[in-house]
């Protein structure tokens, strides 16, 4: 137990937790420095108060372990690794910071719930979730700064729950592929030229708000589906781009504001209740045989918007409504 002061481990030196052992950090510091390591197997590491600074191509590796975040922080920086395999993460409160090219890496066989840890991945830094991992983020907030990433690949689940904010900016991203999901209850905001991308796999909007600021963007690609039933929200030319795939749009409300583009390629948008609006000159293009079939809601264009068919591209109204005004075309 460390309860104040300061614990180093320094210049390829090890720390190595075996059957039922623990550590808790409390008060002070832990600091795993230069090369060094802390493995943790079958045993409990908790931080309740103190700070653990992993640094300069250091690790923390936990197998068949728990890792629990109660209060305090733990930071990667400088190419350091935390990998969780056939263990668990619970972050309870406190913060977790990957900085300067470190990874956090989970994989299908753990699990990781977060339910007041605020997290952020910056500087080039990787939350890898893969291999059939289920991440579920019930609150707090994650952050991806400056060229941060969260990749999620291998039929992953990546779930933001009602109570969590998840802020990706900086030209960070959310890259999702293999099958796998981005489940949206919360809050979801892109920033500064930001990015997420489905490719083969699926990003559901369920009762939750995903908004693009800065020219950031959705993609939506080869067999991918978005599906919306909450909100989604587009300013400043950020751009959704489907191609190869589908949208699926049962309530909530799609909405493109200040100058704004959605672009389908051999995709389709089934719009079948709630509402898609442009508005404020923003723009929607379709090219080989892409289009809209509105079965019921509403689609508008308002305010100098302009929709471009190409390529044997179609608006089919079935029911519903449909409206152009305000010098849209």
């Amino acid at each position: 137990t460390i309860d104040g002061g300061f614990l180093t481990v320094n210049d390829f030196s090890s720390i190595s937790m075996e059957t039922e052992s623990s550590i808790s950090v409390n008060a002070g510091n832990l600091n795993i420095n230069h090369n060094s390591s802390l493995t943790a197997d079958d045993s409990t590491f908790e931080i309740g108060g103190g700070d653990v600074i992993i640094s300069d191509s250091s690790s923390l590796t936990f197998l068949d372990a728990t890792f629990v975040i109660n209060s305090g922080n733990c930071v990667l920086y400088n190419d350091s690794a935390l990998t969780l395999t056939r263990s668990t993460f619970l972050g309870n409160n406190g913060s977790f910071s990957l900085l300067d090219s470190s990874s956090m890496s989970v994989d299908g066989s753990s699990t990781f719930n977060s339910s007041g840890t605020d997290f952020s991945s910056g500087g080039s830094s990787r939350l890898i979730i893969t291999q059939e991992a289920d991440i579920t983020v019930y609150g707090g907030s994650l952050q991806g700064l400056a060229s941060g990433s969260i990749e999620i690949s291998g039929s992953s689940v990546f779930s933001i729950l009602i109570d969590a904010y998840v802020a990706v900016r900086n030209t960070s991203s959310i890259l999702i592929t293999e099958e796998s999901s981005l489940v949206i209850e919360g809050e979801v905001v892109l920033f500064d030229e930001s990015l997420i991308s489905a490719v083969y796999s699926t990003v559901d909007v369920n009762n939750g708000n995903l908004t693009l600021f800065n020219s950031s963007k959705l993609t939506i690609a080869e067999n991918s589906q978005l599906t919306v039933n909450g909100e989604i929200h587009t300013f400043n030319t950020s751009i959704v781009l489907v191609n190869d795939s589908h949208i699926l749009q049962s309530q909530g409300n799609m909405e493109l504001w200040g100058r704004s583009a959605m672009y389908l390629n051999n995709s389709t948008y089934d719009l079948e209740g709630g509402s898609l609006t442009y508005y404020s000159r923003s723009y929607f293009e379709f090219a080989n045989n892409s289009g809209i079939n509105l079965y019921d809601g509403s689609f508008s264009m308002l305010n100098s918007t302009n929709v471009k068919l190409m390529g044997d591209s179609f608006v089919l109204v079935h029911g519903g409504n449909m409206t152009v005004q305000d010098n849209a075309r």
